[in-house]
Protein backbone atom coordinates (compact mmCIF):
# COMPACT_ATOMS: atom_id res chain seq x y z
CA UNK A 1 0.00 0.00 0.00
CA UNK A 2 1.26 3.13 -0.78
CA UNK A 3 2.25 5.26 2.52
CA UNK A 4 4.72 7.53 1.25
CA UNK A 5 3.84 11.43 0.96
CA UNK A 6 4.59 11.28 -2.52
CA UNK A 7 3.04 8.71 -4.07
CA UNK A 8 0.31 8.89 -7.21
CA UNK A 9 -2.76 8.13 -5.17
CA UNK A 10 -2.29 10.45 -2.11
CA UNK A 11 -1.20 13.16 -5.09
CA UNK A 12 -4.46 12.94 -7.07
CA UNK A 13 -6.49 12.66 -3.74
CA UNK A 14 -5.03 15.99 -2.49
CA UNK A 15 -5.33 17.73 -6.04
CA UNK A 16 -8.95 16.67 -6.32
CA UNK A 17 -9.63 17.84 -2.62
CA UNK A 18 -7.99 21.08 -3.50
CA UNK A 19 -10.89 21.64 -6.21
CA UNK A 20 -13.50 20.26 -5.04
CA UNK A 21 -14.10 21.05 -0.86
CA UNK A 22 -15.05 23.44 1.46
CA UNK A 23 -11.90 25.00 1.84
CA UNK A 24 -11.58 25.65 -2.07
CA UNK A 25 -14.62 27.70 -1.90
CA UNK A 26 -13.18 29.85 0.93
CA UNK A 27 -9.87 30.36 -0.60
CA UNK A 28 -11.39 31.54 -3.69
CA UNK A 29 -13.94 33.64 -2.15
CA UNK A 30 -10.34 34.96 0.13
CA UNK A 31 -8.89 35.89 -3.24
CA UNK A 32 -11.47 37.67 -5.00
CA UNK A 33 -11.83 39.54 -1.88
CA UNK A 34 -7.97 40.58 -1.43
CA UNK A 35 -7.93 41.17 -4.99
CA UNK A 36 -10.61 43.65 -5.34
CA UNK A 37 -9.08 45.29 -2.12
CA UNK A 38 -5.76 45.59 -4.28
CA UNK A 39 -7.24 46.45 -7.44
CA UNK A 40 -9.03 49.68 -5.59
CA UNK A 41 -5.83 50.43 -3.89
CA UNK A 42 -3.45 50.66 -6.73
CA UNK A 43 -6.36 52.77 -8.46
CA UNK A 44 -5.77 55.55 -5.97
CA UNK A 45 -2.18 55.40 -5.80
CA UNK A 46 -1.67 54.49 -9.10
CA UNK A 47 -1.06 58.41 -10.25
CA UNK A 48 1.33 59.17 -7.37
CA UNK A 49 3.35 55.66 -8.63
CA UNK A 50 3.36 57.29 -11.93
CA UNK A 51 4.69 60.27 -11.36
CA UNK A 52 7.45 59.23 -8.88
CA UNK A 53 8.78 56.54 -11.21
CA UNK A 54 9.15 59.35 -14.12
CA UNK A 55 10.83 61.66 -11.84
CA UNK A 56 13.06 58.93 -11.16
CA UNK A 57 13.42 58.53 -14.95
CA UNK A 58 14.34 62.16 -15.11
CA UNK A 59 16.88 61.72 -12.34
CA UNK A 60 18.53 59.05 -13.74
CA UNK A 61 19.04 61.23 -16.89
CA UNK A 62 20.73 64.03 -15.09
CA UNK A 63 23.05 61.73 -13.27
CA UNK A 64 24.15 59.92 -16.39
CA UNK A 65 25.26 63.56 -17.86
CA UNK A 66 26.84 64.30 -14.82
CA UNK A 67 29.67 62.78 -12.50
CA UNK A 68 29.95 59.39 -11.93
CA UNK A 69 28.23 57.71 -9.15
CA UNK A 70 30.10 57.85 -5.85
CA UNK A 71 31.50 54.01 -5.07
CA UNK A 72 30.37 52.49 -1.95
CA UNK A 73 33.77 50.66 -0.31
CA UNK A 74 32.97 47.14 0.21
CA UNK A 75 36.50 46.27 1.42
CA UNK A 76 36.02 47.70 4.97
CA UNK A 77 33.13 46.98 7.80
CA UNK A 78 30.97 49.44 7.43
CA UNK A 79 29.09 51.11 10.14
CA UNK A 80 25.98 49.32 12.32
CA UNK A 81 22.81 51.02 12.68
CA UNK A 82 24.08 51.28 16.55
CA UNK A 83 27.38 52.78 15.63
CA UNK A 84 25.30 55.28 13.66
CA UNK A 85 23.16 56.35 16.34
CA UNK A 86 26.08 56.62 18.94
CA UNK A 87 28.00 58.75 16.27
CA UNK A 88 24.60 61.50 16.05
CA UNK A 89 24.56 61.40 19.32
CA UNK A 90 28.55 62.33 19.88
CA UNK A 91 29.45 59.46 21.58
CA UNK A 92 32.35 57.43 20.52
CA UNK A 93 31.47 54.74 17.99
CA UNK A 94 33.23 51.76 19.36
CA UNK A 95 33.54 52.65 22.95
CA UNK A 96 37.10 51.44 24.47
CA UNK A 97 37.61 48.27 26.55
CA UNK A 98 37.70 48.53 30.07
CA UNK A 99 38.57 45.63 32.31
CA UNK A 100 40.79 42.49 31.88
CA UNK A 101 40.22 38.70 32.47
CA UNK A 102 41.30 36.28 34.48
CA UNK A 103 44.50 35.71 33.60
CA UNK A 104 45.11 40.32 33.77
CA UNK A 105 45.57 40.55 30.09
CA UNK A 106 43.10 43.17 27.86
CA UNK A 107 39.65 41.80 27.08
CA UNK A 108 39.10 41.53 23.72
CA UNK A 109 36.07 41.93 21.10
CA UNK A 110 36.65 38.13 20.10
CA UNK A 111 36.41 35.57 23.02
CA UNK A 112 39.01 33.28 22.63
CA UNK A 113 40.18 29.79 24.03
CA UNK A 114 38.27 26.26 23.55
CA UNK A 115 35.78 26.09 20.50
CA UNK A 116 31.92 25.86 21.72
CA UNK A 117 30.89 23.83 19.34
CA UNK A 118 31.92 20.20 19.17
CA UNK A 119 31.63 17.63 16.53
Amino acid sequence: MAKSLRSKTKLAARRRKAHESHYAVASAERTARISAKLLKKTDVEGDDEEMAAEAQVDGDEEMKEGEEPKKISTSVARGSRREEWRASKGMEVRPKLKGQNRLGRPVSRHKAGKTKRRR
